[in-house]
């Protein structure tokens, strides 16, 4: 990736994952990750992870392509528009942050398989689902799946702006 701090952020995720997945095989959890109840808390929790991970990640990256213009004025402004307005990263919610900049992007971003677009919301709507309540059933098998399959859409999105 063009943003090694995006970069980093999502290697957080592959190391929360794989800790997650060290200390199911070695039997080190109280709880076991095979228990519905636990394995549900420890996918709420990931999941939840990705979508704040994800949401700094696509900020960041705009950031970094609006710090290049130099201008002070319209750094501050993009800064506190998209820390303000943009929230929940689906797909489109992402698309319609990008058709602000550039619809080129979006027409680029459209290109990405349609498996990894729904997979990033997939993340965002199950991470609203456990925060207000409704009921939440996604795996932890189906949240590692999740993120495999989102995380393409950051990677992309970092190569089309950047």
């Amino acid at each position: 990736m063009k943003s090694l701090t995006a970069e980093s952020l999502l290697n957080t995720i592959d190391l929360t994952v794989n800790n997650i997945n060290l200390l199911a095989s070695n039997n080190i959890m109280q709880y076991s990750i095979n228990n519905p109840l636990s394995s549900s808390y420890i996918s709420g929790y990931l999941i939840t992870f990705m979508s704040g991970i994800y949401e700094e990640s696509i900020e960041i990256i705009l950031r970094e392509k609006i710090m290049r213009s130099g201008r002070k004025y319209i750094i501050n402004y993009v800064n506190s528009m998209i820390h303000e307005k943009f929230r929940n990263p689906t797909y489109k919610n992402v698309r319609k942050l990008l058709e602000k900049f550039d619809k080129n992007w979006v027409e680029k971003l459209k290109t990405i398989p349609d498996r990894n677009k729904t997979a990033l919301s997939s993340v965002v709507n199950s991470k609203n689902a456990l925060a207000h309540g409704v009921t939440f059933d996604v795996t932890l098998a189906e949240a590692i799946q999740y993120y495999n399959d989102s995380r393409v859409v950051i990677e992309r999105l970092d190569d089309i702006i950047l």
